[in-house]
């Protein structure tokens, strides 16, 4: 994929902007979306739902509930929430981070 080439070099490397997701397993969105993050060198934690304990589980759909998402991946960038496989919306998110810290 060309798309956001250029960015694989993007300064929030440094930690600038915290990653986590909600994914499954079996979920090539959920694949495609930590792909994306790990080509870029930045990085993230994700916790697989499916393959979770069941208190995990529990308080993942309380979460996914609370914010009304229904769909996986749910990506987490700085305080900033993501439903899907959006790689433009992340570049987004990230950019704005690295701003925001830049600023700082």
């Amino acid at each position: 994929m060309r798309l956001f080439s250029w960015r694989k070099r993007d300064h929030a490397v440094n930690g600038t902007a915290k990653v986590s997701m909600y994914t499954l397993s079996v979920c090539p969105s959920c694949e495609k979306a930590k792909k994306f993050f790990a080509d870029r060198h930045i990085p993230f934690s994700y916790i697989n739902y499916d393959l979770a304990p069941v208190e995990v589980q529990d308080e993942i759909l309380r979460q996914l509930e609370a914010e009304e998402i229904q769909a996986f991946p749910l990506v987490r960038i700085g305080d900033q929430t993501v439903q899907g496989y959006d790689p433009k919306r992340y570049a987004k998110l990230l950019e704005e981070q690295l701003r925001s810290s830049e600023a700082s």
